[in-house]
């Protein structure tokens, strides 16, 4: 009887995709802001412009 050869072992790994590395620079965030006309939505922004919250955790936020 031969050797099985394992199938998973020969499968190529498919790659995460890279995260986000853009920041907002100088004032933009002050542009983006200002653009807001709710101030419910400018606090919604705030916390989006923040990299350590994800969306879930934004949107379970109770303003």
């Amino acid at each position: 009887m031969g050797t099985l050869a394992n199938s998973v072992q020969l499968a190529s790994q498919s790659k995460r995709p890279g995260g986000r590395t853009r920041r907002l620079a100088g004032d933009e965030e002050d542009s983006v802001l200002a653009a807001c006309q709710a101030p419910q939505f400018g606090a919604i922004v705030s916390l989006a412009i923040e990299p350590v919250l994800r969306r879930r955790e934004i949107l379970s936020t109770q303003l």
